[in-house]
């Protein structure tokens, strides 16, 4: 029988994960990446019907978050001319609805900070920034301790889930 795991709170770290820099008080959002793999069409000529094929590639990484207010670490990690590479790291309160325990839930990226969009100003409403990263080249995600998802642009040439990797795919690449 499966269980529901439901995120419940998240905190957020621009750069390191320095406790006193949390942004547990301001997030408003966070978006985790839709992982999808870049497909080409195929209709062929005498085939009943077109069909997409996988390229065994995936779609660039591109997560969000939403920050309450004017966030200084923020704007920094977005300067003209940085081109810094961060880590973004994010700690989530994940709850196994059958069991009733928590687990910690982590999300790990390095990229840049691509897109800070401010909200329009509405008096009695929230004003806050929507931050997208770009150049993401590293993206993993932990649900209690277990490695559901690891993908590095640099290391890996095929996402690694559970903690598995594809070796047969990795050695025909000559990498083993």
């Amino acid at each position: 029988m499966s269980n529901v795991l439901l995120l419940e709170a998240v905190s957020l770290f621009l750069g390191d994960a320095d406790p006193t820099k949390s942004k547990h008080l301001s997030l408003t959002s966070l978006t985790l990446p839709t992982l999808e793999y870049q497909t080409v069409d195929h209709n062929p000529g005498g085939g009943s019907g077109q069909i997409s094929f996988s390229m065994n590639s995936i779609n660039k990484i591109e997560p969000t978050f939403k920050i309450a207010g004017f966030d200084p670490e923020g704007f920094k990690l977005f300067a003209i001319g940085s081109n810094a590479v961060n880590n973004v790291t994010a700690y989530g309160v994940i709850r196994d609805k059958r069991e009733g325990r928590a687990l910690q839930g982590k999300a790990v990226f390095r990229g840049s900070i691509g897109k800070l969009t401010p909200d329009a100003f509405t008096r009695g409403s929230e004003f806050g920034h929507d931050y997208s990263m770009i150049e993401v080249s590293h993206y993993e995600l932990w649900v209690g301790g277990v490695e559901w998802w690891t993908w590095d642009f640099w290391t890996t040439p095929r996402p690694r889930v559970f903690g598995v990797e594809d070796r047969e795919y990795m050695a025909m690449l000559g990498l083993v």
